[in-house]
Parts: C-alpha cells; sequence; structure tokens
C-alpha cells in the first residue's frame, strides 16, 4: 500500500507542477469538427474512424494547448481530500480552496446557476458547444466539493453543491414518466435519456440531501431510481441510452456505483435486488481475470477511465481485494510507475503512452484516493443509515 500512497502523492505534485492543465483526447473530436465541416462526407466516416482514435501517437497531441477541463479539477478537489484524510497534509485543503475559485471562474454564465462543460466542441448528434453543460459532467464536481465538505465542513462546497442541484432541477430540464419515475435530459440542450447520467444524479441528490434536507430533491431522486429500475434488462444489464443498445464496462459501472451509493441512505428492496442482478452481470461480463473489459464482446484494449471506474465501483462496496487486483494491473502495466497513467493497454502487451489529465490523471488520482481511503479506514468509511448494506453486498 505504500507504493500506492507514494503513486497518489506524486499524481497530487503532478498536477501543481501542470498548473492543473493538460491534454484530452477529445481535442482531437475538435480538431477535426474543422475537417468535417469543410468536407460534408467525412462525418459519415467519423464513427467509423473512432476505433483507430487507440493508435493515436502521443507526439499528435503536442502541438495541442493544455487546457483547464472542470471535470479534472472537480476530480482532482475530491482527490485531495480523499489524500488529505490519510495524510493530514493541510497544503491539499488550500489547493481546494484555489481550485474552486478557478471553477467558478469557468462556470457557464449563461445560466443562473453554477455548471460546466467540456471547454471544447464534442460530440456528433448533437454536436455541443464549448461549455455546454451536461449532467455527467457536472455530478462528479458536485460529489467532489462534498468530499471536500466532508473533510473540512467548508461552507462554499456545500453552498456550490446545493447550488448545482438547482441547475439540475431548474435547468437542465426532465420528462415526468409516471407517479413513480422521472428521466433527467443528458443536457439543457438536448432530450437525450441517459440511464448512466440519470443514476449518478440520483446518487448525488441522495447525498446531498443526507446533509441538506431538501426533501422536494430526495423525491425527484427517489423517481429517476424507478427510472433506472424500469430500464435494467433481463440479464441485469443496462444499455447506454433510450437511443442506444451500447454496454460498456464504464457506464455499467457509474450506474453500480451509483446505487450501492443510494442504498448506503435507503434501505430499498427492489434497488438492492437490481444492484444485486447488475453486478452479477458486471462481474460475468465485463470484468474478465479480474480486469475491467472494454464491452460483453471485447476485453481489449483496456481503457484508463474503465480502470479507474472498476477501481471505484469495487471500493463503492468496500471489495478491497478486487479493487486492489486492478489498481496493480495500472500501475504495472499502464503507467510509468511514478505519477503518469497511460491511455491504453492492448492484448499484446503494448500500450498507447498519451496522458490525459481528465480521462486518465484526474479519474486514477480520485480512484485511487477513495480506494486508500477505504483500505486504511474500513470502519470508517462504512458508517452510512442502512448498516446491513455492507454485509449483504459481500455476499454476492
Amino acid at each position: 500500500m505504500e507504493n500506492i500512497l507514494e503513486i497518489e502523492k506524486n499524481l497530487s505534485n503532478w498536477f501543481v507542477e501542470n498548473d492543473y492543465k493538460g491534454h484530452d483526447p477529445y481535442q482531437l473530436d475538435e480538431k477535426a469538427s474543422g475537417l468535417i465541416n469543410k468536407i460534408p462526407l467525412l462525418k459519415y466516416t467519423r464513427k467509423a474512424l473512432k476505433p483507430f482514435h487507440v493508435f493515436i501517437p502521443k507526439s499528435t497531441f503536442s502541438s495541442f494547448p493544455k487546457i483547464y477541463h472542470p471535470k479534472a479539477l472537480g476530480l482532482i478537489i475530491g482527490g485531495n481530500s480523499y489524500l488529505y484524510r490519510i495524510t493530514g497534509n493541510i497544503d491539499l485543503l488550500d489547493q481546494n480552496e484555489g481550485l474552486i475559485e478557478l471553477l467558478k471562474q469557468l462556470s457557464n454564465k449563461d445560466y443562473k446557476h453554477y455548471t460546466w462543460g467540456s471547454p471544447f466542441e464534442w460530440g456528433c448528434n448533437p454536436r455541443y458547444s464549448a461549455n455546454t453543460p451536461a449532467v455527467p459532467l457536472i455530478v462528479p464536481i458536485a460529489n467532489a466539493l462534498l468530499d471536500f465538505y466532508d473533510v473540512a465542513y467548508d461552507k462554499e462546497a456545500l453552498e456550490l453543491s446545493s447550488d448545482i442541484a438547482q441547475h439540475i432541477v431548474e435547468e437542465n430540464g426532465y420528462r415526468e414518466i409516471d407517479n413513480c419515475s422521472v428521466c433527467l435530459y443528458y443536457s439543457p440542450v438536448d432530450r437525450n435519456e441517459v440511464y448512466n447520467t440519470n443514476a449518478l444524479a440520483a446518487s448525488f441528490l441522495f447525498r446531498l440531501n443526507s446533509l441538506n434536507g431538501n426533501n422536494t430533491q430526495l423525491d425527484l431522486a427517489k423517481r429517476i431510481c424507478g427510472f433506472i429500475l424500469n430500464a435494467q434488462l433481463s440479464d441485469g444489464s443496462w444499455v447506454y441510452s433510450s437511443s442506444s443498445k451500447v454496454i460498456d464496462n464504464r457506464h455499467t459501472g457509474y450506474i453500480l456505483e451509483s446505487l450501492a451509493s443510494i442504498l448506503k441512505f435507503w434501505d430499498d428492496k427492489l434497488l438492492e435486488e437490481a444492484y444485486v442482478k447488475g453486478m452479477y452481470y458486471y462481474n460475468n461480463n465485463l470484468i474478465e481475470s479480474g480486469l475491467p473489459r472494454w464491452s460483453p464482446a471485447n476485453t481489449y484494449p483496456i481503457d484508463i477511465h474503465d480502470v479507474a471506474q472498476s477501481i471505484i465501483t469495487y471500493t463503492e462496496i468496500g471489495d478491497i481485494k478486487k479493487a486492489k487486483y486492478i489498481v496493480d494491473f495500472a500501475i504495472t502495466k499502464m503507467s510509468n510507475g511514478k505519477d503518469e497513467f497511460y491511455f491504453k493497454y492492448f492484448k499484446n502487451g503494448k500500450v498507447n503512452r498519451n496522458v490525459f489529465i481528465r480521462w486518465g490523471q484526474a479519474w486514477m488520482y480520485y480512484a485511487l484516493g477513495k480506494f486508500l481511503f477505504n483500505y486504511y479506514n474500513t470502519e470508517t468509511s462504512r458508517k452510512t443509515g442502512n448498516p446491513g448494506f455492507f454485509k449483504r453486498m459481500h455476499s454476492i
């Protein structure tokens, strides 16, 4: 564990040394948009070419500017908070104060409440302009602010989290399905119904309610859970959205992590049954020999984002043994052994050595911080409003 902790400390220093800036794989997507506009037919080949992105050499990104990504900044705040709980290094809390100020500066001023998007164009249908808010971009920021509040009781962090919740409820938009279910839209500019983003938002609202007692938001969170439960397939899986049949490791992990978190606050039998069924599917279809698969059909290439999420997914229920196996793999096969994690790992053992601040560095920093905290503080991390939850989960 000391080696893992040392790497976590090195990651913290890496962010400081790089002024919390770095490259993002979607910068390439933005670069390609110029060609797409000039050559209309290229948009039809864009999707077909996407699998080859894993072969893009590191040198390709050297000409791109290093950027602040709000989601990365949020994850760093969360990682700092976990590392502080382990080391007591007060500088980490001071860094968080500065990162919060930076986040406030980067927020999208077109909205009444605090919200963020990626600092580049991305996506295809629809095409999101720079800084377009989206639920999966802002919820990790909100949760990281609550991580900071948990350790420092920082009033501003809690206020910002509450304001983000107001954006989700009042400005993002959602569809009323029936008395028991509601679906949040992916973002304020579209009507895409994505299951993992709904799960993430519901989990955040449950957690926030435990601190501010906003029962209106809690009721919405419970109805979002109804939407998630109705979307689960008979084999325990979830597809990506109502318009996509894709099943993958990362987005399934988001849902499982979210349900596990919700079950700490809400002892609901149907939710627990869905979680158990979903975890059974995950273990048997999206994990191979202890490692995250790209999809039910393909293990390789292994993506560092999937690696980080798998660590979090298992850590959320205190399964340290499974989480550590993935941590060890990430360090020995997908890192420089010090402070950088690499993009992709291939079946032949080769590695795409691109280092991305959001996609890999920040997610691994957060995942390792959460893992280490749970390892060193097992009993403390399990104190919830649903004390039988962990015992039942380990019977899976």
